[in-house]
């Protein structure tokens, strides 16, 4: 009863002003708006006397717009209370998905239609009804269209700005840079393993600093084949999980020590594939290690090549130790059409990046960051197309940046440079692929928007 009391109130003191309002969205995910000298409005308006909305709707998108629109849907209402000019409004308004199509007058003046993203229309939108309206589509956008990729774009826009991994994980998105044995998380891994790992809440120095967490926390009690299947096990699971559709798994070289044959490790990783990631593309990638070479190494690389099961080739190690010994290994890779990479700009510098892609006729670079101190290295990239597969909370946990919001990425990603997010080693880092968009979102290194368009070029990577 005092709750109508109230509403009484109001409705007495201020002007009734019903309004019918128009969401719509392009293929490029944006949303049109008018701006005029009040601020930013969905294309709509008032509803007159003996008007029904759809009536109105379809007058005030002619009005102020110019436009005829398609069949109509409509997406939800609300009652809404306001100041606006100095007055008190009280409105039910009525919200409609619609396609915009010719445009057959001249719209009002004052009025300029512009083209926003979900997170700008959210922002910048002068009523919060309006607001309420954008975000009603949002959560609901696949009732209304048939585009899946713009679906996409919107759930995914939408869990960044809610800041919701159970959004996120319902999006599909790749990990083109991910080392299998610590692919899981710390939670996923102890969950099948009842081991538990340390929690970093500090940072690395160096790699050695690493690989002695590594010994202690997981490879001495999983230095076994039962051990590698385990992890690669997680790793499948936690990609399967987080919503991951393009997958490329590293495995080294050194694995094979855990089989009878090159066949054997293969057919046990296609199983678990099978098992865990069926309905994903998967890219099974081959590691060497700068560090690790020998006549018995190279001898195990021509015996996993010749599973013609690699889709791709990647390099570690050192950065300052020589790989002039694996030239030949990668050009038998790139006989058979695979894709080559390398970790190359993560502890080296932007000249050492450019040696190594011209060297070893690379497309695609593991980290590639330092490339940030040469704007002639920065150009080379980007006009040669090759990608960098960047994993921030690795490039944070072994100091690479001394915080997540001074990571490269922006500047790298808006000089034109083709960028991809991934994740390196979940269970070091402690971290999975959605957490990694989060946090550049958070700490205000990329907006939504910015990200999914990273998330696409992920999913359409090619060589």
């Amino acid at each position: 009863v005092q709750a109508s009391r109230i509403v009484g109130i109001v409705q007495l003191c201020a002007v009734r002003a019903d309004g019918a309002y128009l969401i719509t969205i392009n293929d490029d995910c944006l949303f049109p708006v008018i701006k005029n000298s009040d601020g930013y409005y969905l294309i709509g308006g008032g509803i007159e006397d003996k008007e029904e909305p759809v009536e109105a709707l379809i007058r005030e998108v002619k009005e102020e717009i110019g436009y005829h629109i398609g069949s109509i849907q409509p997406i939800c209402e609300n009652l809404s209370y306001y100041e606006l000019r100095n007055q008190d409004w009280c409105s039910r308004n009525y919200f409609f998905y619609s396609d915009l199509l010719d445009e057959f007058t001249t719209s009002e003046d004052e009025n300029v239609l512009i083209w926003l993203t979900l997170e700008e229309g959210l922002h910048l939108l002068t009523l919060e009804h309006q607001k309420w309206g954008l975000q009603c589509f949002a959560r609901n956008i696949y009732k209304f269209i048939n585009n899946q990729k713009v679906i996409d774009s919107i759930l995914f826009m939408w869990g960044i700005l809610q800041n919701s991994e159970d959004i996120l994980r319902q999006v599909p998105k790749s990990d083109l840079h991910n080392h299998a044995v610590f692919g899981a998380s710390p939670e996923l891994f102890c969950k099948l393993t009842h081991h538990q790992v340390e929690i970093l809440d500090y940072q690395f120095d160096n790699l050695k600093e690493m690989s002695l967490w590594c010994d202690k926390n997981v490879s001495r009690a999983f230095d076994s084949k039962e051990g590698f299947l385990k992890r690669t096990e997680g790793a499948f699971i936690q990609a399967k999980e987080d919503g991951i559709k393009k997958l490329c798994f590293n495995f080294g070289v050194c694995a094979i020590k855990y089989f009878e044959s090159a066949r054997e490790m293969v057919s046990n990783i296609q199983k678990l594939k099978d098992r865990y990631f069926s309905d994903g593309e998967f890219m099974p990638e081959l590691c060497l290690d700068r560090n690790k070479y020998s006549e018995q190494y190279v001898e195990q690389y021509k015996e996993l090549l010749a599973c013609d099961y690699f889709v791709s080739l990647d390099m570690v190690g050192d950065e300052k130790a020589s790989y002039e010994n694996l030239i030949p290994l990668y050009r038998m890779a790139e006989k058979k059409g695979m894709i080559l990479k390398a970790h190359l700009g993560e502890f080296g510098n932007a000249e050492d990046v450019i040696t190594g892609i011209k060297k070893l006729h690379l497309t695609q670079v593991q980290h590639g960051i330092a490339i940030i101190e040469s704007r002639e290295a920065m150009d080379f990239i980007r006009d040669h197309q090759i990608q960098l597969n960047i994993t921030v909370s690795s490039n944070y946990g072994l100091s690479r940046v001394s915080a997540i919001k001074t990571h490269p990425i922006k500047e790298l990603f808006e000089y034109g440079i083709k960028v991809t997010i991934n994740t390196d080693d979940n269970l070091i880092f402690n971290t999975d692929i959605n957490k990694e968009y989060l946090k550049l979102y958070k700490d205000k290194v990329l907006n939504a928007s910015e990200l999914n368009r990273i998330r696409v070029i992920g999913l359409t990577s090619k060589k």
